[in-house]
């Protein structure tokens, strides 16, 4: 994942609201997202996949709260810090991102993902694979 800018005021994590991302349209295997829940639970995301001949499919991932260090079956973390930042100021504890993955129908040609809308739930970066 490359991920943003860890400067004060950088727009690095998009919060979950329905915004809908197009994509490189092509035909992929999966969508890796680099993700993280806040408000101390795991959170079920509903992600929204468009294809060019414009069906959708929904397909729904968990995500663990950035505070929980142990993985479920299928999330792993893909990184790690030694301190949250909130808008209240930075914390001495450690915040996990996952690397989850939801699976695409490769069939189809893949233009777009939604977003549920859920706040909680934080996106700091998402590539493709084919």
């Amino acid at each position: 994942f490359r991920y943003g800018s860890s400067q004060d005021g950088a727009k690095n994590a998009v919060a979950s609201a329905k915004q809908t991302i197009a994509l490189p349209k092509g035909n992929y295997v999966g969508l890796h997202l680099a993700a993280t829940a806040t408000g101390g639970q795991t959170e079920s995301v509903p992600l929204v996949f468009t294809y060019a001949d414009k069906t959708t499919q929904t397909v729904t991932v968990s995500v663990r709260d950035w505070s929980e260090a142990q993985s479920p079956t299928g999330d792993t973390i893909a990184t790690m810090t030694r301190r949250k930042r909130t808008p209240q100021g930075d914390e001495a504890k450690a915040s996990y991102l996952r690397h989850v993955i939801a699976p695409v129908n490769i069939a189809k040609e893949l233009v777009s993902v939604t977003l549920p809308d859920n706040l909680k739930v934080k996106v700091f970066a998402m590539t493709l694979d084919r």
